[in-house]
């Protein structure tokens, strides 16, 4: 009995072993916060552009983002916060919450990075940072990369 449990055991890893996800990473698509209309631009060096974007709306900024495919997409934006109280910087992707963050009390001028994977159907898609209380710098979105599995030709369970 022992045998075979040992036996099945090293399949069971020979398997495991066996399956190796990989995948190949496409450049992102940044899109900046200061190109949008309706957007209150401020200038700052430390940003990308030397600018970022504050907004009226209290659900945040809204990019129009165009895909040539249904499928999972990885979409990452650069926040700025003003304030020394907690906030939290979520992403909606056509109206749904995706992602968040609760930014902690730093300091005055703290900027984070919040990501979040959502699938994103063909065509246009909203996508929504921030809140009112945050700025925007930018958001990248690359295609979520499909695992591929290399798998062995040993047979897991030889007779």
């Amino acid at each position: 009995m022992g045998c075979k449990l040992f036996a099945g055991a090293r399949s069971a890893m020979a398997f495991a072993t066996a399956i190796a996800a990989t995948s190949a990473l496409a450049a992102p698509t940044t899109y900046e916060a200061e190109d949008l209309a309706g957007a209150t631009v401020v200038e700052d060096a430390d940003y990308s552009g030397g600018k970022y974007a504050k907004t009226a709306d209290p659900s945040g900024i809204t990019f129009t983002v165009k895909v040539e495919e249904t499928a999972v997409y990885d979409i990452t934006t650069k926040v700025l916060i003003k304030q020394y109280d907690w906030t939290t910087s979520k992403i909606a992707v056509n109206g749904v919450d995706v992602g968040s963050m609760l930014t902690t009390p730093r300091n005055c001028d703290s900027s984070y990075v919040v990501s979040a994977s959502a699938k994103m159907k063909v065509g246009e898609n909203k996508i929504t940072v921030g809140n009112q209380a945050i700025g925007v710098d930018y958001i990248t979105v690359e295609r979520h990369p499909d695992p591929e599995y290399k798998i062995g030709t040993a047979p897991v369970t030889p007779n």
